[in-house]
């Protein structure tokens, strides 16, 4: 949904980097597990701790995530200052959601090694994925210390800036990311959804289109129509209206068409198979076809979501006009017939979202958690 920030980690961690003796380390993410190939490891100056790192490698490439840490007090102890086995260590603890220690011991394993300064923001990706978004605003403020103009980290910090509801800094790390990537399409977006959140509608909706240059989004169907976004006249003319994310989103934006009515447009809607028959009776619509059905002639379309851009919404002009939804008479005595006579006032609860959604955890609410509401009495539910 538009009210739900993308939560993309970006995961660019380590730079092109040498060890001391000049061998290349391989780039690797927080997500990846290190290769066990002993020819790509640095050379260690100890033999044991060598075979102990490389033991600790073949076990993290297996996916074994408890058993290197038997090997850490080896190779991490506070007088070793060896990348690998720092670097390795940290990257573990991270994905075992032992932060403090993973920025720890990934800050000393950069501490002679300025230039890699991406794996510090290594525990903060982890921890914006596992929702401990104070930490990962801590640690990616660590790798913007050392590499100011470090957009993925920027970016991030405003992911987690913004899931902790502060909109104003999550803007400010957003915009410094765009600064340093103007054309950077995720810092866009979600910098207009912490200015939507905040009620900065005309910069918010103006951003929010920035979300057409995403991949998903190409996906979508193509229409040779001019899109319409508030500048032609409308009288006489016939606009297609499409769904183009979620159901809810749909419901929400489809109470637009009463406007696009007012003003004398041929309105026609456009939306998934399973809202048709609601969408029928919105309030405004001529037309509703499904996703796939033919649809007659048009003069401009527009989506859902940009109707707040083309008809300048703000907070004070949020179209309130309910209901805009209605239900056949059919459907109705249909309902009543299975609910029986309406002896107390009925409370419908929307508790679960789409399961695979990568923001489900803010959407989806176990219904355990609402027992107590379940078991008001005075009201069916």
């Amino acid at each position: 949904m538009w009210s739900n920030y993308r939560a993309g980690v970006r995961d660019h961690i380590v730079l092109s980097a040498h060890d001391d003796q000049g061998h290349h380390a391989t780039p690797r993410t927080a997500d990846t597990p290190v290769e066990s190939t002993a020819p790509q490891m640095h050379a260690v100056q100890d033999q044991d701790n060598g075979q102990t790192l490389e033991q600790a490698l073949a076990c993290s490439g297996r996916g074994e995530l408890d058993r290197p840490s038997v090997f850490t007090s080896r190779c991490c102890a506070p007088t070793v200052r060896i990348f690998d086995a720092l670097h390795l260590f940290g990257v573990l603890r991270a994905q075992q959601g032992r932060h403090d220690e993973a920025i720890e011991l990934i800050t000393r394993a950069l501490a002679p090694k300025p230039r890699l300064c991406r794996s510090a923001q290594q525990p903060g990706q982890r921890a914006l994925r596992s929702a401990a978004h104070e930490q990962a605003v801590v640690s990616c403020q660590r790798a913007i210390a050392l590499k100011a103009d470090f957009a993925e980290a920027h970016y991030n910090v405003g992911n987690a800036l913004h899931a902790l509801n502060r909109h104003q800094e999550a803007i400010d790390s957003y915009q410094r990311a765009i600064a340093i990537k103007p054309g950077d399409v995720e810092s866009h977006w979600n910098q207009s959804l912490s200015l939507l959140a905040s009620g900065d509608y005309a910069r918010g909706w103006q951003q929010y289109e920035w979300r057409w240059q995403a991949e998903d989004f190409q996906r979508l169907p193509k229409f040779k129509q001019a899109p319409w976004l508030g500048v032609e006249d409308l009288a006489g003319k016939t606009i297609l209206l499409h769904a183009e994310q979620g159901l809810g989103d749909t419901l929400q934006f489809v109470r637009y068409a009463s406007i696009l009515a007012a003003k004398r447009a041929r309105v026609l809607l456009r939306v998934p198979a399973a809202l048709k028959p609601l969408c029928i009776g919105a309030t405004g619509v001529d037309s509703v076809f499904s996703s796939g059905e033919a649809l007659p002639a048009f003069d401009y379309h527009c989506p859902l979501l940009s109707l707040p851009l083309a008809l300048g919404t703000r907070l004070s002009s949020i179209p309130a006009h309910v209901p805009y939804l209605g239900v056949s008479a059919d459907r109705i005595g249909k309902w009543q017939g299975i609910l029986g006579d309406r002896g107390v006032p009925r409370v419908g609860l929307a508790f679960s979202g789409d399961r695979s959604h990568s923001n489900d955890r803010n959407r989806s609410i176990p219904l355990e958690r609402l027992q107590p509401l379940l078991s008001t009495t005075g009201i069916a539910s």
